[in-house]
């Protein structure tokens, strides 16, 4: 079965990142390109490189962690690539 991921809404914490003042920041995703994420984390904006850290997800309840290595592509092309549940 083919799914498209869309992160847009879904709370993000990052768990190890390239810079060590960004580990354990926390946010909401408000928009992301192929190489990177934006996020709201209280009432500034951060952009954060997809490929330089590991991220947990959250989503209805249900957490992925997951290295940004495997998140690197545009949203509109992450249709065609299989999630296994």
């Amino acid at each position: 079965m083919k799914r498209s991921i869309d992160f847009i809404g879904f709370k993000i914490k990052i768990l190890g990142y390239s810079n060590p003042i960004l580990i354990g920041t926390s946010g909401i995703i408000v928009f992301e390109t192929k190489n990177t994420f934006r996020i709201k984390v209280g009432n500034r904006y951060l952009t954060i490189m997809k490929s330089n850290g590991f991220y947990e997800l959250d989503f209805k309840r249900c957490h992925i962690i997951i290295s940004g290595c495997k998140l690197v592509s545009k949203p509109s092309k992450r249709v065609n690539k299989r999630w296994l549940r």
